[in-house]
């Protein structure tokens, strides 16, 4: 069936075309446009009622157009404030784009090297659940290439698209993990490591989905930014977004692969230009004192691992405290054994540990509600 952006729009019709926006995003938007009786299309024109911008990956060109014949111009926020509240679109002030934000990596200072920032979406709970990636690949201060990918899930309940508006209506029909990775490669190729906020979440969905499609895993290091910028500044919160607004970086649309992926290329160069040392972004899987029995036996049975996890679990909190390195290594027990999410026994326990992760952020409120969870199984 022919699309709105090729039929030709009755003559009535409010038209507004959009730009800069993955496509899944673009899709979206477009069927929220339908609902409120506008017509999407897919090129600018004098006839053009609103161009809706994605800001730094707007295309020029429909830019400049839209700027010669006099279209508005308004971002997405604004599209989406005008639809739920009823605002004519020719009312809305135009909102051009940020001609700096338009040269994200112009006045990029980076390591010398090969290195990829990288985000993950993920569907649900399980850690294999990967829906969407961004990677960002960059050779000695140059950005050479960029990709956006979506990802088919192993299981249709999506239960993350309050997070990042991903559902199984736009996701089944795209490759799953296992082509995407392949896809993938030549942008992996020769990596020294990768650069992610909250890069314990990344690596283990990484280290997950390859282990669920018996893909080999990569042997490429993690430097995490939210790491760094701990050792860098004191701030009231340490998430992406409020990351981006301290250092007056231009981010998009949080939790959109791509553009979280980008945001971080910046926050990786501000805290470069600061003197962070790699020493202090390095993701590493080093825990306190465990007792050699609690470390992960490759269990043959739902109840040893049941056992295991509750000596794990009293380990980790004899002291009545779990930090993050702690957090840490529980998290990669809980990814080795993600055939027990289901478990009523353990089963919290990954819910509570997927949320902790989701926002980027390990707060102490949220090791000490982790840390009660486990205190309750001694």
């Amino acid at each position: 069936m022919e699309s709105d952006a090729k039929k030709r729009p009755p003559p009535d019709a409010t038209t507004v075309c959009f730009t800069g926006f993955p496509d899944d995003q673009k899709a979206l938007l477009e069927q929220m446009a339908r609902s409120a009786g506008l017509w999407p299309v897919g090129s600018v024109s004098k006839r053009l009622n609103a161009l809706i911008s994605g800001g730094a990956d707007a295309g020029p060109k429909k830019i400049r157009l839209a700027e010669e014949n006099g279209v508005t111009i308004i971002s997405r926020d604004a599209f989406v404030d005008a639809i739920e509240k009823g605002i004519p679109l020719d009312s809305i002030k135009d909102v051009s784009p940020d001609p700096d934000a338009l040269n994200l990596y112009d006045q990029l200072h980076l390591p010398s090297g090969i290195f990829v920032a990288i985000d993950f979406e993920t569907a649900d709970y399980k850690q294999d659940s990967a829906c969407a990636i961004g990677l960002i690949r960059v050779e000695n201060g140059t950005v050479v290439a960029e990709e956006h990918k979506l990802i088919r899930p192993p299981r249709e309940k999506v239960r993350n698209t309050h997070i990042h508006g991903l559902d199984w209506k736009c996701l089944q029909s795209q490759p799953d993990f296992a082509q995407v990775w392949q896809d993938l490669s030549g942008v992996l190729d020769g990596a020294e490591y990768f650069i992610s906020h909250n890069a314990v979440f990344d690596k283990m969905v990484m280290e997950a989905s390859c282990a669920a499609y018996s893909m080999p895993l990569l042997a490429i290091p993690f430097l995490c930014t939210l790491r760094g910028a701990k050792s860098a500044v004191q701030v009231a919160s340490y998430a992406l977004p409020d990351l981006c607004a301290y250092f007056s970086i231009p981010s998009g649309r949080h939790h959109q692969a791509l553009s979280d992926a980008k945001a971080v290329l910046k926050l990786w160069e501000h805290l470069h230009e600061r003197g962070v040392p790699i020493d202090a972004m390095h993701v590493s899987s080093a825990a306190k004192s465990i007792p050699a029995m609690t470390k992960p036996q490759n269990p043959s049975d739902e109840q040893d691992a049941i056992r295991e996890f509750n000596a794990l679990a009293q380990a980790l909190v004899c002291d009545d405290i779990l930090n993050e390195k702690e957090f840490t290594f529980l998290c990669e027990w809980l990814t080795r054994h993600d055939h027990l999410t289901e478990s009523p026994a353990i089963g919290p326990v990954f819910e509570l540990a997927a949320k902790i992760l989701l926002d980027g952020i390990v707060s102490r409120d949220e090791l000490d509600e982790m840390r009660q969870l486990l205190s309750a199984r001694r």
